[in-house]
């Protein structure tokens, strides 16, 4: 299963950190944990996401946070809420009762 939301805090620590480009002790460093620990948690965080590799986690995890800004909030139902009607050039279209004239 490939789904970030099950990775624990720590491990999205340290794929956050690898991102950034440190290296195991460098992790370890900030993290204040031993390297080894590090890549038990990467270890880990591979197995979790079934990922091949470092970079493969972090191209599933960027993809599942992209599909997520770009999916339409849902509703209190938890039902997903319609998209907004929009024109044929992407503005949003007129409201029918303001396009019609007062009588």
């Amino acid at each position: 299963m490939r789904d970030p939301g099950r990775l624990t805090a720590r491990q999205r620590q340290v794929l956050d950190l690898t991102a950034d480009g440190l290296t195991s002790q460098g992790i370890a460093d900030q993290l204040g944990i031993s390297a080894r620990t590090v890549d038990i948690h990467r270890a880990n965080l591979l197995r979790v996401l079934n990922a091949r590799s470092i970079a493969h986690a972090v191209a599933i995890v960027l993809r599942a946070e992209h599909a997520a800004a770009l999916s339409p909030p849902a509703s209190p139902e938890g039902r997903t809420a319609p998209a907004p009607a929009t024109s044929r050039a992407g503005a949003p279209a007129p409201d029918a009762a303001a396009a019609s004239p007062a009588p």
